[in-house]
Order: structure tokens, then C-alpha cells, then sequence
């Protein structure tokens, strides 16, 4: 339950800049990556990387679509009835997507749901790593991706192609930022 949520703060607050401008655009659609993935702002190229790193300044192509929205996700989403200081601030982390009012809404509906789905889910798993001990990571990462993508799907159904296209674009740029490095063995106990 403690890793999970070390796990979650850490990718929730690593993406805070994910709405910079001035970056330059990544229209790739990879969605393939193995293991669990921390992702966080580069800092240096200059740092040694663990064996298996991905690193988005040089291949921003290899960081999985999954993992760039459900950081921006986390980031974007607010509660189902969110305060007034909590509406400006996703409206000025969307503000990049150039979303018409009715797009808004649209977006921060999807977002309200998925922040739903990821809290239900979220308390789902660590109650099991309570009762267990641990969790089946695979089945984790199968679930948590599927929450992202039905998000996905559900903008897709509820914003044209070019909103779509608008809101995709500063995550897509963001890739550039994010570092995936693999879950390091854990020693048995």
C-alpha cells in the first residue's frame, strides 16, 4: 500500500510541468513498455541510467501512450464537484488544448469519471497488498492501463477529432520529459 502510493505521489507530482509551452511536438502512439514504470522530469543527461531506461529526450517514441495520459490524468483531474480555486487550476493546465467552453466541460467530465475509477482502483489494490502481502503486478498494470484507455475512448466519443487532436498534442510534447526506468529487483523476505 506505502510503495503504491509513494508510487502515485511521485508520478503525480513529476508531471506538474506537463503543460510547458514551447516544446516541440511528438505525434507517436507507442504503446508498448514492460514492467513497472516510474516516470519523471529529466533533470540531466548527463545522470547514469539503470539498464532498460527509457529516456524521452532521446526517444520519446518508446514512452508508452499509457503512461504519458494517465500522467496527465492524475494531473488534469479534479474532483466530480470540484472548488473554484481547483476549476482555474485545470483549466490553466488545459489551457495548451485551446478548448472551446463546451470541450471543457467534455474534458473535465472524463476526468472527474476517471479520477473515480482511479481512486476506486487505487483502494482496490492496496487492500489486497494489505490482505496478501503483495500484488500481482501484471494484473495491476493490465487494469490501470485499462482505465486510461477507457478515458481515452471516452474523450474520443465526446470531443471531435480536432479537439482530440488539440488536447493530445501537449502530451504527446511532454514525452520529451519523461524518463521510464525499470522496477529494480526486489530481494525476497
Amino acid at each position: 500500500m506505502f510503495r503504491m502510493r509513494v508510487l502515485v505521489g511521485l508520478l503525480t507530482l513529476c508531471i506538474v510541468p506537463f503543460l510547458i509551452p514551447g516544446k516541440q511536438a511528438n505525434n507517436s502512439n507507442a504503446d508498448s513498455g514492460k514492467g513497472q514504470i516510474v516516470a519523471h522530469k529529466t533533470r540531466s543527461r548527463e545522470e547514469i541510467a539503470p539498464e532498460g531506461t527509457i529516456d524521452g529526450s532521446k526517444t520519446p517514441w518508446l514512452i508508452p501512450d499509457a503512461v504519458a495520459y494517465r500522467l496527465f490524468f492524475l494531473t488534469v483531474s479534479e474532483a466530480p464537484i470540484p472548488s473554484e480555486g481547483q476549476i482555474r487550476r485545470q483549466r490553466s493546465r488545459l489551457v495548451q488544448a485551446n478548448l472551446t467552453e463546451d470541450e471543457y466541460r467534455a474534458v473535465s467530465t472524463s476526468l472527474s469519471e476517471f479520477k473515480l475509477h482511479q481512486a476506486a482502483f487505487e483502494l482496490r489494490y492496496s487492500q489486497i497488498a494489505d490482505q496478501l502481502g503483495s500484488v500481482d503486478e501484471t494484473s495491476l498494470a493490465k487494469e490501470r492501463d485499462a482505465i486510461v484507455e477507457s478515458t481515452r475512448q471516452e474523450l474520443r466519443n465526446r470531443l471531435g477529432p480536432d479537439a482530440m487532436s488539440r488536447l493530445e498534442a501537449p502530451i504527446q510534447r511532454e514525452k520529451r520529459n519523461m524518463k521510464i526506468v525499470p522496477n529494480p529487483s526486489m530481494p525476497e523476505n
